[in-house]
């Protein structure tokens, strides 16, 4: 990780007139950098949003085959998403992710006690 770095998170609480209101945490920039790289789920689907109100859901490498054919036949692209296999996985990852984020950490299990020969 390249030296100096700082990350910090925003949270914002509510506002005040126009003024957003909140706090800034700093983070570790090391370990969130790790955390994020364990838990990254590998792309298979994009979804494109077409300002032509046409929406479609392609295999990536199909889309990066097909990218100006696809453009060719709806138009300019409005939004793009990139798709994990499993939604659920994502859902719960990102989920566990929020949790870490409030100062939740996992129970660590202890080892059972043994007896001193």
């Amino acid at each position: 990780m390249p030296a100096g770095i700082e990350a910090y998170r925003i949270v914002i609480t509510g506002q005040c007139g126009t003024a957003p209101m909140g706090y800034v945490v700093k983070l570790n920039y090391r370990e969130q950098v790790q955390r994020v790289i364990k838990a990254a789920l590998p792309i298979e689907n994009v979804e494109l949003s077409f300002y032509s109100g046409e929406k479609v859901r392609i295999p990536l490498e199909q889309y990066r085959r097909h990218r100006e054919e696809i453009f060719f036949e709806y138009g300019a692209i409005q939004n793009f998403r990139n798709c994990p296999q499993s939604e659920a996985e994502l859902y719960r990852i990102i989920s566990m992710e929020h949790r870490l984020q409030k100062g939740w950490r996992p129970k660590v299990k202890k080892r059972p006690e043994t007896p001193a020969r």
